[in-house]
């Protein structure tokens, strides 16, 4: 499976500024290969190195803490935001939510597992079901991004008071996103 750059870049970026990690614990000579170069949002790259990368960030940049991931993921929502203007529903944030869960052939070459369970006025719960060959460290971390990347739409688009929640099992997580 490959994923467009848009997914990766924001990645890239920060183990470029961080020079001074231990990367080489992380990251194999193809991700070497992928951050050297110029990441374009609208090419692909392989799945695999998109998850090694995303887990150095996690362990070397965030110190495997979710809240600091749940933060990057509102930076990575507001990236997405600038490149998909199309996402962004003004004082919507249900149909914003819909339009960029649907997306999710534009993200992959694959099937990225992300589907919109249940909706209401001021209420979604979101599934992320993962390819098989992640694990669970992984699953974590990634599920809270993809909630601050949600969070982040939904203040965007006109929600007050944003909570959240999730819930990993097994290879999937779902999470709910609140707001008044």
């Amino acid at each position: 499976m490959q994923v467009k750059g848009s997914m990766i870049i924001d990645y890239v970026r920060l183990v470029r500024a961080n020079k001074d990690r231990n990367w080489d614990d992380y990251l194999e000579d193809a991700d070497w290969e992928i951050i050297k170069n110029r990441v374009l949002p609208s090419s692909w790259y392989p799945y695999e190195s998109c998850r090694r990368i995303g887990l150095a960030v996690f362990k070397e940049i965030a110190q495997s803490d979710h809240a600091t991931t749940k933060i990057f993921g509102r930076f990575v929502g507001r990236n997405l935001i600038e490149i998909y203007a199309h996402i962004l529903h003004e004082n919507d944030p249900v149909t914003s939510i819909e339009t960029l869960c649907g997306m999710n052939r534009a993200f992959s070459d694959g099937d990225m597992g992300i589907e919109l369970l249940d909706k209401g006025d001021n209420h979604v719960k979101i599934r992320f079901a993962a390819p098989e060959e992640d694990n669970r460290e992984f699953m974590e971390a990634f599920c809270s991004q993809i909630v601050g990347i949600y969070e982040e739409l939904v203040d965007q688009a006109g929600g007050n008071n944003v909570t959240s929640s999730s819930e990993l099992i097994g290879k999937r997580c779902d999470f709910f996103i609140n707001w008044e």
